[in-house]
């Protein structure tokens, strides 16, 4: 019952946020805009500094797909593999979307906030705490009971256990992981 009122809020948030789908026919589960950021500074693994002001493609799943085909899943575990190997699947269709866009040569890297953020470090993300109060507490206000509807358990709203997060990647790091020329050296 609640798949149908998700999917009309969904289209709304779509709109109102700006988003893009980055390969609709490719299934790709990231919708994207192109964003400032406006955090602390960061310094990614890769050597990236990510500063006020840098241009990041700012990465959202598109979670109302994600819970269509998971609906028959009823293990977490499971679950959290068929996430993964989404945005695994999903990363070199984001190569290649910002190696086109007209902006590609001013981007630093990408950036999503989630608190689905275990074993990320494996797909080139590195991660960081939200260190304003007012803004990890929205995060938190929405991302986890929306992960509690996804996995069909509401009482992890209570436990504390998901805070939200910064992934980023450099775009070097996303092009030399995902982009076309390195998936066939995989």
């Amino acid at each position: 019952m609640i798949l149908p009122i998700w999917g009309l809020i969904d289209q709304v948030y779509y709109h109102c946020n700006r988003l893009q789908f980055v390969d609709r026919l490719e299934d790709n589960i990231f919708r994207v805009r192109i964003t400032r950021y406006r955090g602390y500074p960061l310094q990614l693994r890769d050597g990236t500094k990510i500063e006020k002001g840098d241009l990041l493609v700012k990465i959202h799943l598109h979670n109302y797909s994600l819970v269509k085909k998971m609906r028959h899943l009823k293990s977490d575990v499971r679950r959290a593999l068929f996430v993964y190997e989404a945005v695994k699947q999903s990363l070199p269709g984001l190569a290649n979307y910002l190696k086109g866009h007209p902006l590609e040569s001013q981007v630093k890297g990408i950036l999503g906030v989630t608190v689905l953020n275990r074993g990320v470090r494996r797909l080139g993300f590195d991660t960081f705490n939200l260190k304003h109060p007012l803004y990890s507490a929205w995060k938190k206000s929405y991302m986890v009971p929306l992960t509690a509807i996804c996995h069909g358990d509401f009482n992890q709203i209570f436990t504390g256990k998901y805070e939200p997060k910064y992934l980023v990647m450099g775009k070097e790091t996303l092009f030399d992981l995902y982009s076309d020329k390195s998936m066939g050296e995989k």
